[in-house]
């Protein structure tokens, strides 16, 4: 919802979509502006550093336009709903500008940051102090709290680094791990045709592995692990170790293990499926 920078295409449609039901003349002016931007996203990596500049520049000066014309809506504003749809235009063009600074960088520090402050944004304006859960990959939500920063996600740079620092004990962090079975992802970072593909079984001395040696004493499918040591209730010398730890994104990756971490310095708890299985596409 409005969250991530990574795709987007979401964005730019809905602006262009908004804004010619609002204001042909600005909708043809973003447009022009975004023009290259929105026909060469996806092959950002191949942008020169000046290249990259300037779609950060239009795109800034989109959001300026964008923002300017709906503080003017705003003040016309009649009812709830419109007010709300205002709100989302002026958030898809900073998602758009977000995205080139994003992409400018060239690591994960922009993206995560953006992630934060559009959670941050959401909250201020659709919460009305009600919890708010977040759905995002572990690398995302994971506190980062590991003194040294290889031991976490991103360095320590994650979405939920900046949020934990922000909110504390109010932000908690879950972790999802699996031992072996199937996934859907991507065949590649170009092609974007989904497939299933196989999880090899987590190695000794994973992360995944040892959850999974507590599940077989368990004797089910599937547990919660909370991450939260107490003095009664201390966690296993070997939870505060870093270890291997399995990662799949959105690309198809059957094996996955390169990075280490300490788990209860990134999540709260962990859900732990033992043998999982691909989605589907409902029909």
């Amino acid at each position: 919802m409005g969250m991530d920078v990574q795709n987007p295409q979401p964005a730019l449609e809905q602006l262009q979509q908004a804004l010619l039901e609002r204001d042909v003349e600005l909708a043809h002016l973003t447009d022009s502006l975004l023009a290259d931007f929105t026909e060469n996203w996806r092959t950002s990596f191949f942008k020169s550093d000046e290249e990259l500049q300037t779609w950060i520049n239009q795109a800034e000066l989109a959001f300026q336009n964008v923002s300017s014309a709906t503080s003017r809506w705003m003040e016309d504003a009649s009812a709830t709903a419109d007010s709300t749809a205002i709100l989302w235009i002026e958030q898809h063009a900073r998602l758009i500008w977000q995205c080139t600074r994003s992409m400018a960088t060239g690591a994960f520090e922009g993206r995560d940051q953006a992630m934060a402050e559009n959670v941050n944004w959401i909250i201020e304006h659709f919460s009305n102090g009600s919890p708010v859960v977040v759905w995002a990959h572990d690398t995302h939500v994971s506190r980062g709290e590991a003194t040294r920063p290889e031991d976490n996600y991103f360095l320590g740079a994650s979405m939920g680094s900046h949020l934990a620092r922000q909110y504390g004990d109010a932000y908690r962090a879950f972790g999802l791990s699996t031992y072996q079975g199937t996934c859907r992802g991507t065949i590649s970072y170009s092609d974007f045709t989904q497939i299933a593909f196989p999880l090899y079984t987590s190695p000794i001395g994973s992360l995944d592995e040892g959850l999974h040696q507590i599940n077989e004493s368990l004797a089910q499918p599937y547990f919660f692990l909370p991450l939260l040591s107490t003095t009664t209730n201390p966690l296993p010398r070997w939870l505060g170790e870093p270890r291997p730890v399995r990662y799949v994104g959105y690309v198809a990756e059957d094996f996955g293990f390169g990075g280490r971490h300490i788990l209860p310095q990134q999540f709260d708890g962990v859900f732990f499926v033992d043998h999982t299985t691909a989605s589907t596409e409902i029909e």
